[in-house]
């Protein structure tokens, strides 16, 4: 994924005044990499939660979504 892309995904978060979860700060800011298979898998899922933020906040609601403690979780 581009380092233009991660950081727009950053600057929402941000911006929103969201809470970034403390897990990925480093692999967002390009510190560390991933290497674990469950982690990157979990990852995945984070950055899918801050996609689906990003496209309800940009649409016409009454709420806006933000990111918490439990973005890098599924539903199961």
């Amino acid at each position: 994924m581009s380092k233009l892309i991660l950081f727009a995904l950053l600057a929402v978060v941000v911006f929103s005044n969201a809470v970034l979860n403390i897990r990925y700060r480093s692999i967002l800011n390009g510190e560390e990499q991933l290497k674990d298979p469950k982690n990157e898998y979990r990852f995945g899922i984070f950055l899918k939660s801050i996609k689906d933020i990003i496209q309800h906040n940009q649409e016409k609601h009454t709420w806006t979504k933000a990111i918490n403690e439990f973005s890098d979780m599924t539903f199961e």
